[in-house]
């Protein structure tokens, strides 16, 4: 089997503990913090400490938005035993919930070779928090606004340049933050930009 990404790579990003390392090295991430056990103990101290009036409970390895949790003070004891009974997958990190996400969207921006290619804007269905189609959400092509920034950024934070590459984030009002950044099977959305296609395809065979 071929990896057009570096093995040690996907590896690295397969768990979303790849978040604490961008923000160590500079990366403007959303705040993640890993739940520690017994969650019952832990998860309501840290929504107390940070202040988060609504947060976002997921396990660390997951895709799609599987078990992610919306969770506030009256239900964070509910969401803290799920944890801990394992009805919630573990480790489990816990992140604020940015109220952008359904005023503003989610952002997904697609990398071939260093080079933004599209962009899509996610949108949550109403009364939902999660952007993915699978519990109603819409994206669509969008034109980046003037928060946006070439070059360096969240890819320059990696020790080796993947070909492909999809960051997801949220303009804020106090800037970008990186929600997640994907180098192994994400989706790139080449039905609404089928020349991104063709610039991957090429990618690929300059590696040939």
């Amino acid at each position: 089997m071929r990896f057009w990404n570096p093995p040690d790579l996907v590896r690295w990003n397969l768990s979303k503990r790849y978040l604490l390392d961008l923000e160590q090295r500079g990366v403007g991430v959303v705040p993640t913090v890993m739940v520690d056990e017994p969650a019952a103990l832990h998860l309501p101290l840290v929504l107390a400490e940070r202040g988060w009036a609504a947060a976002v409970v997921k396990p660390a390895i997951a895709a799609s938005g599987h078990q992610a949790t919306l969770v506030t003070p009256e239900s964070v004891r509910d969401v803290a035993a799920a944890i801990d009974q394992g009805h919630l997958r573990r480790p489990a990190m816990v992140q604020p919930f940015l109220e952008d996400i359904r005023t503003r969207g989610e952002w997904s921006l697609i990398f071939i070779d260093g080079e933004l290619t599209h962009a899509m804007l996610k949108h949550p269905a109403p009364e939902d928090f999660r952007v993915h189609a699978t519990y109603g959400g819409t994206s669509t092509r969008a034109t980046l606004g003037a928060w946006w920034k070439p070059g360096g950024g969240t890819l320059a934070a990696l020790p080796v340049a993947p070909l492909y590459a999809r960051v997801d984030g949220v303009d804020t009002r106090r800037g970008f933050v990186v929600m997640e950044l994907e180098v192994h099977e994400p989706s790139l959305y080449f039905g609404p930009a089928p020349e991104a296609a063709v610039v991957f395809a090429d990618a690929i065979v300059r590696r040939l």
